[in-house]
């Protein structure tokens, strides 16, 4: 799907971090990727057994990633990141490795289902 999140949606997910704390999976393995409010920031990372990535951003040849994809310390930059994203990209794509795209990644839906 190519329809951006839009500000309205950031705006509801920055809330909900703001309340909740985190957007994540939690359950054995790889869980995707998600939003964590830690230490100040909201980092856009992967989750493996709930345990987030806390340093480097890059993927590295051979199948993993290290590191944070993103780290946001305002809700400005935050808000305004999220509402130019896609579920395409956002989809981990960018890695060429079938493990990663569209595995339990965040998603439109996803965002606007949060409770």
């Amino acid at each position: 799907m190519k329809e951006k999140y839009g500000t309205l949606l950031s705006e509801q997910v920055y809330a909900y971090l703001m309340n909740k704390g985190n957007i994540a999976y939690n359950h054995y393995g790889y869980c995707g990727t998600g939003f964590v409010f830690f230490e100040g920031s909201i980092l856009y990372t992967h989750i493996d057994e709930w345990l987030l990535y806390e340093s480097g951003v890059d993927y590295e040849k051979g199948g993993k990633y290290v590191g944070i994809i993103k780290a946001f310390k305002t809700s400005k930059a935050f808000i305004s990141w999220l509402s130019e994203q896609t579920d395409e990209t956002l989809s981990g794509k960018e890695t060429a490795d079938s493990w990663y795209i569209n595995n339990q990644r965040i998603t439109k839906n996803r965002l606007k289902n949060l409770k």
